[in-house]
């Protein structure tokens, strides 16, 4: 099985989950159909549903908030995706069989954990949800805004994409001492 090395399966699905700032589900269900490649972007569209014990069911045809959702993507990442669909013997672009089903749930959760403890992380995060939520926290930091937030994820609640693009003390307290420096300037 293909672990976290340049090129593998799992490194190129982490990084379009993450720029996508999608649900694995949503990547896992993602359609060769569904990808744009006049604009670069992708059509988050279907999501591979999952029993239990995280056996492939079907497609579910449209996402949780129940809203389909461009995502156009920086070049490098959208490279990712094409080679992925050429590679693809079947609809699904992350696809490690010629069957019509999409790379195993368990075999991805299986993988990120692995490469977070790696990392020295897996103690403290987890499975694949971590990238999304960094997606919208990055988002949020590096736009100053919680509608960026919203954006990437697809949440229809700000609240929600609040949750997600949460700013921890670090960036408060950035914000205390630049208001504090621009008041201090203006006495």
């Amino acid at each position: 099985m293909e672990q976290f090395e340049k090129g593998s399966i799992y490194k190129d699905i982490a990084i379009v989950q993450f720029y996508c700032g999608a649900r694995i589900s949503e990547i896992l269900g993602l359609q060769r159909e569904c990808i744009d490649h006049q604009s670069k972007s992708v059509l988050i569209k279907y999501v591979a549903m999952t029993s239990r014990s995280k056996k492939f069911l079907g497609l579910k045809q449209y996402p949780k908030n129940g809203q389909e959702r461009v995502c156009k993507l920086p070049d490098e990442v959208f490279k990712i995706v094409s080679k992925r669909c050429k590679l693809s013997k079947n609809n699904f672009v992350f696809s490690n069989s010629v069957e019509n089903i999409p790379i195993s749930y368990r075999s991805v959760q299986y993988q990120f954990n692995k490469a977070l403890q790696k990392a020295g992380l897996g103690d403290k995060f987890g499975g694949t949800h971590i990238l999304r939520h960094s997606a919208a926290t990055l988002a949020r930091k590096v736009t100053g805004k919680l509608d960026g937030a919203q954006a990437i994820t697809g949440h229809k609640s700000i609240t929600e994409a609040e949750k997600y693009g949460a700013l921890h003390s670090d960036v408060q307290a950035e914000a205390s001492q630049a208001i504090f420096d621009l008041l201090k300037a203006l006495e």
